[in-house]
């Protein structure tokens, strides 16, 4: 997203910019034949990178407050509950993601989306759910200690496989068939996750609560 809104600032700044491909990545340098396309370049990349600071700002500052509840709360809450409010936040911003590339929104859209991801936890929610499920299933010690740091691997390598699948994908379709991907991702993680609520619901049953003080 942080090419694409390098793009759409490109497009608005430099219409008759040649760059090789619109539907392409465009970090790489462009020969600049007048001073006047230089300037607009360097505050194309300005606006980019403030809209792109702006929206991290959106999404880890609530984050941080919500992360603080949710963590102090962990067992009260539960773990698939913390799994399904991350995934609505991040099912959000997926959403808003489409809509603009889809329809050419005003970039400011993105706020909608990020603000939702960080008041639900954002990622940060995700691997606190996901290290205390894990720490819940594994005996203590070594074996818990073992599956922590696959837990950790794993997630090191599965965003390095899509950061790189993902370039690739913009190289070959553009922006929108990415988002669409990842939307359609998070969509099947949610239902995975509510599945799975259902499912351990039947299988305990009622429960009978006692009466807070």
């Amino acid at each position: 997203m942080s090419l694409y809104r390098y793009l759409r600032y490109s497009q608005e700044y430099i219409p008759n910019s040649s760059f090789p491909e619109r539907k392409t990545s465009h970090n790489e340098c462009v020969v600049n034949n007048t001073a006047a396309d230089s300037d607009l370049q360097d505050e194309v990349q300005r606006d980019a990178t403030n809209l792109n600071m702006q929206l991290t700002l959106v999404t880890s500052i609530p984050a941080i407050f919500t992360n603080l509840c949710l963590g102090a709360y962990l067992d009260y809450f539960g773990r698939r509950f913390l799994f399904i409010t991350i995934l609505v936040g991040r099912m959000t911003r997926d959403l808003t993601t489409v809509s603009t590339v889809v329809w050419t929104l005003d970039l400011r859209y993105f706020f909608i989306g990020y603000g939702a991801d960080g008041l639900c936890g954002s990622s940060f929610t995700f691997y606190l759910a996901g290290y205390a499920f894990t720490a819940d299933i594994t005996p203590p010690a070594k074996v818990r200690t073992v599956a922590l740091a696959v837990v950790d691997a794993a997630k090191g390598i599965a965003e390095v496989s899509l950061h790189i699948a993902t370039g690739y994908l913009i190289q070959m379709y553009g922006y929108l068939f990415p988002s669409m991907e990842m939307a359609a991702l998070t969509m099947l993680d949610l239902v995975v996750v509510v599945d799975c609520c259902q499912r351990r619901s039947k299988e305990i049953g009622p429960v009978s609560l006692p009466l807070r003080q």
